[in-house]
């Protein structure tokens, strides 16, 4: 309830609550100010490994596309002949030591998104633990072209070489405050001035953002079919039209995926549970046959789970191809010059 309450007072004009909490918002700002300061400064050593690293994150607390996108550049620099490595924190899960993820990895201890990245990129991926120890061992079990930190913008003490600012479109800042005030993980004034490159995410129409000067570098997301776990069927969305589904979701935000619903005319009963939910087979319990839709994020915790009527939204994403070309030219730099 609580986080509900946040969540709209953040994304929303700066109101009561968030004038409330200032002043904790206040100590934070200090905080982060001094901590980057001392980074910096070099006062306080930040940790420089010999192969570049890339950390794709946000400024904002919650859901930017940062793992589909960490999955696709995966993808796409090991189609280029690149070894590509993934570091994952892991959040959520149990684990408080830096631990390789395998087939046999448990969701709940190295973490949702974590055996996600795993499943869908042949990289090499650790998660839990700190960024620093969990990039030690990633470099231990392999020879790495480059490592790819999924999340990570705020954690000073790492060096690296580039780095991505996700940018939500559908939320972009909320409110501009710094947490508990906002969503802000840190001032924007530092992560813009930090960032390689700034793309908007999570937009299903770019005629909707062409006037806005983030516009050049974006990703187009798609929900336009579902896979049942039963059966192995695909289906499209739309052959679902004018009928009731269930939509189970335990993400930051689900916005995106109801406007896909609903502009077949689906008869959406939304179930919306905490980011990182650790699903049961109770939560998909409900008094009728209808078909339950769930993100991929969500069904690796529930893989083991026997339900004809389940089905897993297919996300995928299409990276303008300005953004394509930027971010091939910054990376063969990279590695050029690292070399």
């Amino acid at each position: 309830m609580i986080k509900k309450i946040l969540k709209k007072t953040w994304y929303s004009k700066i109101g009561i609550l968030s004038i409330l909490l200032s002043p904790i918002a206040f100590i934070f700002l200090i905080t982060i100010k001094l901590k980057y300061f001392l980074y910096y400064k070099s006062i306080l050593k930040k940790k420089n490994f010999k192969i570049p690293i890339v950390v794709i994150g946000n400024v904002t607390v919650g859901g930017s596309g940062k793992t589909p996108f960490c999955i696709w550049l995966a993808n796409h620099l090991t189609k280029k002949g690149l070894t590509i490595g993934i570091v994952s924190s892991g959040y959520r899960g149990s684990s408080n030591s830096p631990q390789t993820v395998t087939h046999n990895s448990n969701p709940d201890i190295v973490g949702d998104e974590a055996y996600m990245l795993h499943k869908l990129t042949s990289s090499v991926v650790v998660s839990g633990g700190n960024r620093v120890e969990a990039t030690k061992l990633l470099v231990e079990s392999d020879n790495f072209d480059l490592i790819l930190h999924d999340d990570g913008l705020q954690h000073y003490a790492l060096k690296r070489n580039y780095e991505i600012l996700m940018i939500d479109s559908i939320h972009l800042y909320g409110n501009k405050m710094l947490l508990p005030s906002g969503p802000l993980r840190e001032p924007l004034n530092l992560a813009k001035k930090r960032a390689d490159i700034e793309i908007v995410t999570n937009l299903n129409d770019i005629k909707k953002f062409e006037n806005n000067s983030l516009s050049q570098y974006h990703i187009l997301t798609y929900n336009k079919e579902v896979e049942n776990t039963a059966n192995k069927i695909v289906k499209p969305i739309d052959s679902f039209a004018n009928n009731k589904i269930h939509l189970v979701t335990g993400i930051a935000h689900n916005d995106l995926i109801l406007l896909s619903l609903l502009k077949y005319n689906i008869d959406v009963c939304t179930h919306e549970y905490d980011d990182h939910h650790k699903f049961s087979s109770n939560d998909l319990n409900f008094n009728d046959s209808c078909p339950i839709f769930i993100t991929m994020k969500d069904y690796v915790k529930l893989s083991k789970v026997n339900n004809k009527n389940l089905w897993v939204l297919k996300h995928e994403i299409k990276p303008s191809e300005t953004l394509i070309n930027k971010i091939d030219d910054d990376i063969n730099r990279l590695i050029s010059y690292e070399n």
